[in-house]
C-alpha cells in the first residue's frame, strides 16, 4: 500500500473518457463535449517529446506513445479545453476535482479545486486552451500492480457547467 500518495502519483490536470478506457500503445486521447464545454486529456510518457511537441517540432503521437513498461517512468498529465464560457471580466473559470483510485478501488488521491484554465477565453469552436500547469506524476515499481483509475470532474464556473471522465493507467507486476 501507498504510505504518501502524492509520492507516488502526482497530477493537477486528469481528463479522460466517460466510460472508463485503458490506455494502448498510442495513447488515443479523449475528448468529450458537454454543454457546450469541450475537454480533452493528453499523457504524455516523455517530457523531452513534450516539450518539442509544444514548440510545433514533434508530433503528439510521438510524445504520447505508452511505454511497455509503466513503472517508474515520469509522465505529464496536460488537460486542454475549449469552448468555456467567459464571465464579465473576459476570463473562463475552468477547475477540477481529481481522484485517483488504486488496484483495489480505494481512493488514493483527492485533490478537488483546481485551476485549469481562468485566462482570456479563446475563439469558439476548437480545444485552444492548454491547462496552465501540466503535472509530472509517476506509478512506482513498488505501488501494488494493477489498474489505476484517474477520475475527473471538470466545471466551467461562469456556464454552470459538469463534465465527468475517466482514464485507466495499468501498472505491470513487479518482475
Amino acid at each position: 500500500m501507498m504510505n504518501n500518495p502524492w509520492r507516488n502519483i502526482a497530477f493537477a490536470a486528469l481528463i479522460g473518457f466517460s466510460a472508463i478506457q485503458p490506455v494502448s500503445a498510442h495513447a488515443a486521447e479523449t475528448y468529450r463535449v458537454q454543454d457546450g464545454l469541450q475537454a480533452q486529456f493528453h499523457i504524455f510518457f516523455d517530457p523531452q517529446k513534450y516539450r518539442a511537441w509544444t514548440e510545433g517540432k514533434g508530433g503528439l503521437d510521438e510524445a504520447t506513445a505508452v511505454p511497455a513498461k509503466l513503472a517508474d517512468v515520469p509522465f505529464l498529465i496536460m488537460v486542454a479545453v475549449g469552448d468555456c464560457k467567459a464571465g464579465a471580466n473576459g476570463k473562463c473559470n475552468v477547475t477540477a476535482d481529481y481522484t485517483v483510485f488504486g488496484p483495489g478501488g480505494e481512493k488514493i488521491v483527492d485533490n478537488p479545486g483546481r485551476r485549469i484554465w481562468t485566462k482570456a477565453a479563446k475563439p469558439k469552436g476548437r480545444i485552444a486552451a492548454f491547462s496552465e500547469d501540466p503535472v509530472s506524476a509517476m506509478l512506482q515499481s513498488s505501488d501494488p500492480p494493477g489498474s489505476y483509475r484517474f477520475h475527473v470532474v471538470l466545471h466551467d464556473n461562469n456556464a454552470d457547467t459538469t463534465l465527468e471522465m475517466e482514464r485507466v493507467l495499468m501498472l505491470e507486476a513487479r518482475q
